[in-house]
């Protein structure tokens, strides 16, 4: 996946604030501000980088499967 290096996003329903570090040797996906209650969270891009949206499962009980 190629993530542009300027994406920004602040993400309302999780409390999660993502943005693109770009570095010398390495790039991070840097995640602050993390809470909320939800199950998952998916951000979608395209194959030439771009933010295509995001979706979510939001629920107060959970079913976990193994």
């Amino acid at each position: 996946m190629n993530i542009k290096n300027d994406f920004k996003f602040d993400d309302l329903v999780t409390g999660l604030r993502l943005s693109v570090v770009v570095g010398d040797k390495l790039d991070r996906l840097l995640i602050e501000n993390i809470q909320g209650k939800c199950n998952n969270r998916d951000f979608w891009f395209t194959k030439e980088g771009e933010f295509d949206g995001t979706g979510s499962c939001v629920t107060e009980e959970v079913a976990c499967a193994d």
